[in-house]
C-alpha cells in the first residue's frame, strides 16, 4: 500500500515541475534561442520538461515488477 502513494506522489509531482517549468522556464529558452538564432535550444528546454515524466514511467514500471 505504501507503494502505491509514492507512485502518485511521483506522478503528481512530476506533473507539477513540467508545468511550472513550461509556463515559466521555457519562454526564456525561446528567447535566447531567437537571439542566438540557435533552434537546438528549444529542443533541450523541451528535454527538461519531459524528464520528470520519463523518470516518474521509470519508477513505476521498475516498482511493478517488484510487486508482482
Amino acid at each position: 500500500m505504501k507503494t502505491d502513494k509514492k507512485v502518485k506522489f511521483l506522478k503528481t509531482y512530476a506533473i507539477i515541475v513540467s508545468i511550472l517549468y513550461a509556463l515559466s522556464g521555457m519562454s526564456l529558452f525561446i528567447l535566447v534561442s531567437e537571439l542566438d538564432d540557435a533552434p537546438g535550444l528549444v529542443i533541450m528546454g523541451l528535454v527538461i520538461i519531459f524528464a520528470p515524466m520519463i523518470i516518474a514511467w521509470k519508477y513505476i514500471n521498475r516498482t511493478d515488477k517488484n510487486e508482482v
